[in-house]
């Protein structure tokens, strides 16, 4: 009884697998997405070629499809792809929907994208260049085809990418050693707590301005381009942008600056530059690249954070200037027996100073008195501060300057300024002037009414004066005569 089952299920089985493997079915060539286009392409008409396989084995002869665009939601472009894709066989006019009659075996179909001006090069979250997902294609077998070999619908993915015209050209990272140019992914090393850092930043619009580069696209600007530079880390606190138009066939260079902190630890910081806009067509393009700031602390690493000299210009006696220093620990160790030197071979200047432990990243305080003798001559003089560890290893050197002047010097320039200021205007010696015996005469002067008056008054004071006088003198010569007369009747 067993074995009479086992029979009678062995035929079916059989017979199963004849029907599945005499079936009729439709399948493509290959069961990857169709990719349009390139990080190359150009927004144009593209035309790729797709393989339809009939298998007609106990099925119709031949089967009929019909070949259609299945839009797919996204944000690559404003159009839907019913719009800008397009069919065609052999034998069969270009259009939106076609029907085939394929034949046992491969068929092929055209498949044909005017990809839209408008459609996105870069992936708006990460700005990576992409190839989207815009649409499947979809072969449906006519009902006479369907029944007869049950043959089932067929659909295959499509990606669609266009070029990325806004790109990051160049990037470059300047300390005070010197500057580094960084591509994505690349490191920038040897940097310390400390530095300031200049990154600067080429963004290039590589839409041709001209014919000469056969592009079908060209002469393309973006508006309000977005240039951002982010450092996320508790070491570098530092997020700044920049936006401005750009031209096609033009770059844009924009600098950025920012310290990294006193305390920042050994590791790689990530810097991010971003820089993205849409085109004249509304089309997104840009990039993103990623550059590891390696930060590296030595064991024993005194820096001065600041160095001054007080005055900085010298002139008479007394020549005296206070040089002044701050030094801090941002090595990984501990020092004991710290010493700080100021030295000018120029000015015969040696002397020291020396501290108490110094921790790591802690910072000292200091100063010199710098005193000259009146016969240095007068230049710019160089002053050289000096830390060591362990009492004779040097660690690190700042220069600061100081001006000595000529005693006088200062004062002879402010009197040379004030004769500039104020042009003395020459004297001319007139020779002696001999007496000049001036006659009465009338006045030819021409007097206002006060003065006339005035004179007036003074010819009658003189004229009554004169009045007076001469009865004077003629009183006088009476008494004189009558006195004569009576002695001589005597």
């Amino acid at each position: 009884m067993k074995s009479l089952k086992l029979i009678v299920l062995s035929v079916l089985l059989m017979v199963l697998a004849a029907f599945s493997v005499s079936a009729a079915s439709l399948s493509f060539s290959s069961t990857s997405d169709l990719i349009i286009g390139s990080p190359n392409q150009d927004r144009e008409s593209v035309s790729k070629s797709i393989i339809v396989n009939y298998d007609a084995t106990a099925g119709a002869a031949t089967c009929t499809v019909d070949v259609t665009t299945l839009p797919i939601s996204n944000d690559a472009t404003s159009q839907s792809a019913t719009g800008y894709v397009t069919y065609e066989a052999a034998s069969v006019t270009r259009a939106a929907t076609i029907s085939v009659v394929l034949q046992p075996g491969a068929n092929t179909v055209s498949v044909i994208a005017n990809i839209p001006d408008d459609f996105d090069a870069v992936d708006s979250v990460t700005l990576n260049e992409k190839a989207f997902d815009t649409f499947d294609i979809r072969v449906t077998p006519n009902s006479a085809c369907a029944t007869a070999g049950t043959v089932t619908t067929i659909t295959l993915g499509t990606t669609i990418q266009a070029v990325n015209r806004l790109l990051i050209d160049n990037v470059e990272v300047c300390t005070a050693e010197g500057c580094d140019d960084a591509d994505d992914g690349d490191d920038v090393e040897d940097l310390s707590p400390g530095d300031e850092l200049t990154v600067t930043a080429t963004v290039e619009n590589d839409y041709s301005d001209s014919d000469d580069t056969g592009e079908k696209i060209k002469d393309v600007d973006f508006k309000d381009v977005q240039l951002e530079i982010e450092i996320d880390d508790d070491d570098i606190d530092f997020d700044d942008d920049d936006d401005f138009d750009l031209d096609a066939n033009d770059e844009q260079t924009s600098s950025f600056k920012f310290d990294i902190d006193l305390d920042a630890q050994d590791g790689s910081v990530d810097m991010i530059l971003r820089v993205f806009g849409t085109d004249d067509n509304g089309a997104l393009h840009g990039e993103e690249i990623r550059i590891d700031l390696e930060i590296d602390r030595n064991s024993h690493d005194l820096v001065f954070t600041a160095a001054s000299a007080r005055p900085t210009t010298l002139s008479c006696a007394p020549r005296t200037a206070t040089i002044s220093y701050t030094l801090r620990n941002q090595g990984t160790s501990d020092e004991d027996d710290v010493r700080v030197t100021l030295s000018a071979p120029e000015l015969n200047v040696q002397e020291e100073k020396l501290h108490d432990e110094l921790d790591e990243d802690r910072t000292r305080t200091g100063s010199f008195i710098l005193t000259l003798p009146e016969t240095v001559a007068e230049g710019v003089y160089s002053l050289v501060l000096g830390s060591f560890y362990d009492v004779d290893s040097l660690s690190n050197e700042k220069t600061v300057q100081v001006t000595v002047q000529a005693c006088g010097t200062e004062a002879m320039e402010e009197e040379e300024a004030m004769e500039e200021q104020e042009p003395v205007q020459p004297i001319v010696v007139q020779p002696p002037v001999q007496p000049v015996v001036i006659q009465p005469r009338a006045p030819a002067t021409t007097s206002t009414p006060e003065e006339e008056s005035s004179n007036s008054w003074y010819l009658i004071g003189v004229i009554l004066a004169i009045v007076v006088v001469l009865v004077i003198i003629i009183v006088l010569i009476m008494t004189l005569v009558r006195g004569r007369g009576g002695e001589n009747l005597e």
